[in-house]
């Protein structure tokens, strides 16, 4: 079982990374390893030493604690900014614990994309939109693998 630091420090089990290519773009996406296999998929080992993710995972959160703005707003404004430049929709997964934890909640990032509409652009938002659909399907992968993970260890515990 590979382990992941996804953001503050909090550990993410995860059975197996699927990378899907399908055309011009890749998908990264965590999957439960059900034995369920895609012919246009291959299986990404998740090291359990991922130094850029620690230090992007430090810099969200030197950045939240050095800002002027109360952190639910701080992260507002990254989500703003990610909007407006495009982001990948990792980088909208490196985001979504911090904004969590600050009690960001989904009417809030569609407030924010309603917001930068004007400002950005149609094409813009629907872009986010996507990516931002796809970072928290990638993180409940993530968390249904780590309860099945947690409910396996469990079950092995109890037949010792």
């Amino acid at each position: 079982m590979a382990m992941s630091r996804l953001a503050a420090g909090r550990p993410i089990a995860a059975s197996r990374v699927v990378l899907r290519t399908s055309g011009w773009q890749d998908e990264v996406r965590c999957r439960p390893d059900r034995g369920e296999h895609r012919p246009n998929e291959k299986e990404v080992p998740m090291p359990d030493d991922q130094p850029v993710l620690d230090t992007l995972t430090e810099i969200t959160a030197v950045s939240v604690d050095h800002g002027s703005l109360e952190a639910r707003e701080h992260m507002l404004a990254r989500l703003a900014a990610l909007v407006a430049v495009d982001a990948p929709a990792a980088s909208y997964v490196l985001n979504v614990d911090p904004a969590a934890e600050v009690g960001v909640t989904l009417e809030d990032v569609q407030g924010v994309l309603v917001a930068v509409a004007p400002i950005v652009g149609t094409a813009r938002v629907v872009s986010a939109a996507a990516k931002i659909t796809q970072a928290l399907d990638f993180v409940i992968d993530v968390a249904v693998a780590e309860i099945e993970a947690e409910l396996e260890a469990d079950e092995v515990a109890d037949e010792v």
